[in-house]
């Protein structure tokens, strides 16, 4: 019997460590065939798939017709927005395709996931037909979502793709046999390598002899988005780190004015310099504000651009690399640019004294939800900074344009939790209001990068 169970536990050993291995940073790897464009699509297996004809798919079963296997998980916050895109795409070409939901329910991260699912199902009568699966997604290294894998009625995989510049028109010309390309889940995430553009800079004796060197492009698809280094933590790097300069990749033009004018394209709570004292994005008063329109939908990155500013090691500061930025933006832009007080339309948080007291941590261990909070969360001795932080993650997404502030008074660390579609914002908004607390319309007076025509 003692024999039995080695061989057993030998067993179980053998097969835990080929289903799945790790990275050293703790990255699953993935195991067996994975789906590879422009080669056939492994086999595999959907059970109690729902809304759809049968309980239990396979590969096969999908054959003649095109299919879109869409992966997505119960924190994301862009799969879940993307859901009454994809029904209007699922029901405009049903005939065409099949669109099958395949959702991770591990139980660490997306338990529940299937009971998520059916509450945004009625409530924005969806149709497409979903599984539920985490296994897939490891043994194929799928990591990030939304992931669409998008395999022809031959069983042929055709692309991979995150979904953003998939289009009904687009679709359409897939079905008739046109050439049509979808942004890559797959492109290599690479910083932007300046020397690429500089053939006098290939090899280190050149490096060497190089003094200042700053590079202005648009992008062109060679990386994707890399919004680079905060100021303020590239010149506390090792001096190494220099020697290729400071860099950008594929960020919009205001990303650019924010780094040479604020040190940073964005900001959090952490940051209590620039949250809630400063706008975002620059204000435009131009008459022609096309340089700053930006579109990640397609595949070479309408409106983005690629910079780099690289200056010898003693002179790194960021009062150096903001004031070269600015002297470059102006160089090639030629807008005036001040930073001015604006009273500006903002969504406040708001809580009564009741809530307020409430609130207050009880003082348990620390605790925040894990992953993304589309469906809600909850925060466990928390600073209250990050509560309107929380609560505008998504919203900024949907409600573009609106800032959220924080104007309970909250001080010290806080207990919350929200059980919400967190990219609605009447959803949330009522959940507030049954715990004594709002999110209203007002103003405030924050400081504003102001972008202007030039004088002359």
């Amino acid at each position: 019997m003692k024999q039995l169970i080695t061989i057993a536990l030998i067993i179980l050993s053998f097969y835990s460590d080929a289903q799945q291995k790790y990275k050293p940073d703790g990255e699953p790897i993935p195991y067996g065939p994975q789906p590879e464009v422009g080669k056939p699509m492994p086999d595999f297996t959907l059970n109690n798939i729902t809304y759809y004809k049968t309980k239990r798919v396979s590969l096969k079963d999908f054959k003649g017709k095109w299919l879109f296997l869409d992966f997505w998980f119960s924190h994301c916050a862009a799969c879940i927005q993307s859901f009454s895109k994809v029904n209007d795409l699922h029901k405009q070409f049903r005939n065409e395709l099949n669109w099958i939901m395949v959702g991770l329910n591990d139980v660490k991260t997306n338990k529940g996931i299937q009971t998520l699912y059916e509450k945004f199902r009625a409530k924005q009568k969806l149709e497409m037909p979903s599984a539920y699966d985490s296994i897939l997604a490891d043994k194929w290294g799928i990591h990030s979502m939304p992931h669409i894998i998008i395999i022809d009625p031959l069983g042929i995989v055709r692309f991979i793709s995150g979904g953003q510049d998939i289009t009904a028109q687009k679709i359409r010309d897939l079905v008739n046999g046109k050439n049509v390309s979808f942004y890559p889940k797959d492109r290599e995430r690479t910083e932007f390598d300046a020397k690429k553009l500089m053939n006098t800079t290939n090899n280190n004796e050149a490096d060497d002899k190089l003094l200042y060197r700053s590079i202005l492009t648009k992008w062109f698809g060679n990386e994707r988005q890399m919004a680079g280094y905060e100021l303020d933590r590239y010149v506390k790097l090792p001096p190494q780190y220099w020697k290729d300069g400071w860099s950008a990749a594929m960020v919009p033009l205001y990303a650019l004015y924010n780094f040479a004018y604020l040190g940073k394209w964005d900001w959090d709570y952490t940051d209590t310099l620039l949250t809630g004292k400063y706008l975002p994005r620059p204000v435009l008063e131009i008459k022609d504000s096309s340089l700053f329109q930006f579109d990640y939908t397609v595949d070479v990155g309408k409106g983005t651009y690629n910079y780099n500013l690289t200056i010898p090691a003693s002179e790194v500061t960021k009062n150096n690399l903001m004031s070269l930025m600015q002297k470059d933006l102006k160089t090639v832009f030629k807008y005036e640019v001040s930073i001015e007080s604006r009273v500006t339309p903002v969504w406040k948080l708001v809580a009564n004294p009741g809530a307020i007291e409430r609130l207050k941590t009880k003082g348990n261990k620390k605790f925040t939800t894990p992953g993304t909070h589309a469906a809600g969360f909850t925060l466990t001795n928390w600073p209250s900074e990050i509560l309107i932080e929380e609560l505008g993650f998504y919203l900024k997404e949907r409600y573009r344009g609106e800032l959220f502030v924080d104007d309970t008074g909250l001080t010290g660390n806080i207990d919350f939790t929200i059980e919400a579609d967190m990219t609605n914002l009447e959803d949330i908004r009522k959940e507030l209001q049954r715990q004594g607390m709002d999110l209203v319309k007002g103003e405030k007076v924050m400081k504003a990068l102001i972008i202007r025509d030039p004088k002359n």
